[in-house]
């Protein structure tokens, strides 16, 4: 397995999970503009130069190497 940083081209893959999950994942809304929110969130986390954890956000994605496909999702609030 490959753990990753989640890019906005997972959106789909990423969204369809969300819909097979439970109640309560918060990391994991239904809603595919909040994840879609979410994935540009961490990209401009990712891309901060960050001296103190303030307000950044680091989605990331397990991806089977072989099939290419997203079975899993996690995040990093840095402020929480």
């Amino acid at each position: 397995m490959l753990f990753r940083i989640a890019h906005n081209k997972d959106l789909e893959e990423i969204h369809k999970l969300a819909t097979h999950s439970g109640i309560g994942i918060t990391t994991l809304p239904k809603e595919k503009e909040i994840l879609a929110e979410r994935l540009a969130w961490s990209s401009r986390s990712f891309d901060t130069k960050v001296k103190a954890p303030h307000n950044e956000y680091y989605f990331f994605v397990l991806e089977d190497p072989k099939t290419k496909k997203l079975l899993g999702t996690a995040a990093i609030e840095a402020s929480i």
